[in-house]
């Protein structure tokens, strides 16, 4: 995601560093503003804290490989 405003690309920014060095790779949607929510799950997933917690719809990846 690239925020469309400098300062808010600055602030979203801010972490890549530390983000990098503990090995997690990092890409940008460059041709405009994403707006997404997503969740990586490592281990067990638990359809039941799903449900209970869930407001929006959601799409899940249960693929090892990803």
């Amino acid at each position: 995601m690239t925020p469309p405003s400098p300062r808010a690309r600055i602030a979203g920014r801010a972490a890549y560093e530390r983000l990098i060095e503990a090995g997690v790779e990092l890409y940008e949607f460059q041709p405009t503003m994403l707006h997404a929510k997503s969740v990586s799950i490592a281990g067990r997933w638990r359809e039941r804290s799903l449900r209970q917690r869930a407001t929006e719809a959601a799409t899940a990846l249960l693929r090892r490989e990803l």
